[in-house]
């Protein structure tokens, strides 16, 4: 039998099918493969309304959730509580024409019928888990259609590949089915919806078995698996499980109700769920950084793949400057720079920070200088004096406690901590912790229900021999568990990967990227939610290393110095991701959008985030806009560099190369 060899494809809009044909589940495999023209369906104007829109239009008691299909759900709650009431796939109000909440599709592409479904039969070689792929797809009694890029894509041809890599978020989209996974293993599939009963979080072991087994495939680590996922047409998306199929609306569904059931779940079982959440949580069209670090997270076999195997993610602006380029001799670092224009390299920085208000609510200064000079303005808050054993991606859970046990800083327990901008109320043992948890606990952020208090963490991290009292042998493992530690001192593992722990000659502890090293300048860019960790080079240039949780430069410590007693910063999440940083006056409850540091506002006016339309292109780290008559800004006036200067801040002007 002679070996198939590809024919070009004719047209830009061409691309190849293949026909599965239908036989038995060990018989020969026999495929029809076609060229098909593929055009976008034009996308009809949407006249749904948005989340924000609706809220306006409820009457009280009323609040409306999107469901992961895009659906609207509409809740009714009592009063007094979160009970609900009522709830319907319908406006409350009939007089709301229907199609302000519901979104009217289009239909999927369907391939035209091959003129000529004859010839000879010829060889194609695959890979084995291709072979037992479709094996399941193939259907007994009728043919079925599929596009699978090992084979439609002619890999040889780099030309082609190029244009048909561009292509494949618009086929994940158009497609009704999403990926084979191989069979289920389980006595019956209904089983592994059964997670609800009565109300009642139910996972018998064979169900959590068979979840825990499927999550643990290559798969799902897959970055090509990721846009399929992600793209998938919420109505008829399927994934295929052996023989039988399941919608992926109904597995994302599964994922993220687990999700959200960490009191509920056992901290082995929520660990797994949290991993495959990061595939379901759609990020199609966001920020560079966004995309990029979920691209990041994935496997692929060509790292040059991390760029252009987001395509059909990133934003069409984003998209539009990529062009994939497989040459021997393109790197991936090539890849980068080649996607990324120079000047939108810098921004990178500021979006990769996130939720910490190092820079407060202070405007960004930089200036993009040929060839590769980036000119940020900053504070100089401290030099790296110390730097701990790092916990490198590839240490054990037992390796990763053991280097973080290392970590305990001398006299937790009756030194203070020393920092002039931290305030001097914090104690060393509390400042260590914050830090471990990157500040992620309930005192700082009440909003997020499933973090913990810092005494619970505390407690925790004790038991786990992260620090006092220190134990003279590696920590007890729990019977019948999967993992030895709870969810929260894994999610320290986690903050802590790939980081180091780092002192200062100024006093202050904190989290650094692990190849942070002793002189390295830690500093506060306006703008930028993260203190960054720079290294002094030639010419009195810097190197940026990364990001850093540093305790007491938090909350813009670095820039104003600390809150006046009793103020604290809290974050409230108002839209989705958007974060809103509150003052609470910890004596009287007394809560404002207001920094008591700052002056007053003058003829200026602050509409804090909730209050405003979430697409209008603001930033989502700034609470909000300051706006007088027409004049509008994304900072505050009272932090911009010229007012900071006014102050007596410190800020310079970092070159980096």
């Amino acid at each position: 039998m002679q070996t198939f060899r590809y024919s070009p494809l004719a047209d830009p809009n061409e691309i190849r099918l293949l026909k599965l044909l239908p036989g038995g589940f060990d018989d020969e495999i026999q495929l029809r493969i076609s060229h098909h023209e593929l055009h976008v369906p034009q996308k009809q104007q949407s006249t749904k309304w948005a989340v924000k829109q609706l809220l306006d239009t409820l009457p009280p008691e009323w609040e409306v959730h999107e469901t992961y299909e895009g659906r609207y759900l509409f809740l009714r709650t009592s009063d007094n509580s979160r009970n609900v009431l009522e709830e319907s796939w319908e406006h409350p109000d009939p007089a709301i024409p229907r199609h302000m909440c519901h979104e009217q599709y289009t239909d999927n592409f369907q391939p035209r019928p091959d003129e000529n479904d004859t010839g000879p039969w010829l060889k194609l070689e695959c890979r084995e888990s291709l072979i037992i792929a479709l094996r399941h797809l193939r259907s007994a009694q009728y043919p079925r259609t599929l596009w699978i890029d090992a084979i439609c894509i002619n890999q040889a041809d780099e030309a082609e590949r190029v244009r048909q890599v561009r292509r494949m978020g618009m086929i994940y989209t158009l497609a009704a089915l999403s990926s084979g996974l191989g069979p289920l293993h389980m006595s019956r599939r209904d089983e592994f919806f059964c997670i609800l009963d009565n109300g009642h979080l139910v996972l018998d072991d064979e169900t959590w078995s068979t979840i825990k087994e499927l999550l643990s495939r290559s798969w799902f680590q897959r970055l090509w698996r990721l846009q399929e996922i992600q793209l998938a047409n919420p109505r008829d998306s399927l994934m295929q499980l052996g023989h039988h199929a399941i919608k992926v609306s109904h597995w994302c569904r599964v994922i993220f109700f687990l999700l959200i059931s960490r009191d509920i779940l056992p901290p082995e079982r929520f660990l797994a769920v949290s991993s495959a959440a990061r595939m379901a949580t759609p990020v199609a069209g966001a920020g560079c950084s966004t995309v990029l670090d979920t691209s990041l997270r994935k496997k692929c076999s060509d790292p040059r793949n991390h760029i252009y195997g987001i395509l059909g993610l990133a934003s069409p602006g984003l998209a539009s400057s990529i062009s994939p380029n497989y040459a021997a001799s393109w790197t991936a670092a090539d890849a980068f720079k080649d996607a990324i224009p120079q000047q939108d390299r810098a921004t990178l920085v500021w979006e990769f920070a996130h939720d910490l208000y190092a820079a407060g609510f202070s405007s960004a200064e930089w200036a993009f200088e040929a060839p590769g000079v980036l000119r940020v303005t900053g504070a100089a808050c401290a030099v790296v004096s110390g730097a701990c054993t790092p916990v490198l991606p590839t240490a054990s859970d037992d390796e990763g406690v053991t280097i973080i046990r290392s970590w305990e800083p001398d006299g937790i327990n009756t030194l203070p901590y020393l920092p002039a901008r931290a305030g001097a109320s914090a104690s060393r043992r509390r400042a260590h912790l914050i830090n471990l948890s990157m500040g992620m606990y309930a005192d700082h952020a009440p909003m997020r229900a499933e973090l913990p208090s810092l005494q619970q963490l505390d407690d925790e991290c004790v038991e786990a021999g992260l620090y006092l009292p220190k134990p003279s042998s590696a920590p007890p493992r729990p019977e019948q568990t999967d993992t030895p530690y709870g969810a929260n001192i894994y999610d320290i593992l986690r903050h802590c990967s790939n980081r180091r722990y780092i002192h200062t000659h100024e006093g202050y502890m904190g989290i650094a990227p692990a190849h942070t090293e002793v002189g390295d300048i830690i500093a506060v860019f306006l703008g930028c939610e993260n203190p960054v960790v720079l290294r002094p080079v030639a010419d009195g240039h810097f190197r940026f290393v990364g990001l850093a949780y540093i305790h007491g430069l938090e909350n813009a410590n670095g820039l104003l110095g600390p809150l006046p007693h009793p103020w604290a910063v809290q974050q409230k999440r108002v839209y989705g991701d958007l974060i809103l940083y509150e003052f609470v006056n910890t004596e009287t409850g007394a809560v404002t959008v207001h920094d008591p540091r700052l002056g007053d506002l003058g003829d200026w006016v602050h509409t804090p985030a909730d209050l405003r339309v979430p697409d209008s292109g603001v930033p989502r780290i700034y609470n909000g806009t300051f706006a007088r008559g027409t004049e509008v800004m994304n900072s505050d006036l009272r932090m911009l560099p010229e007012a900071l200067r006014a102050r007596g801040v410190p800020l310079r002007t970092f070159s980096l190369v």
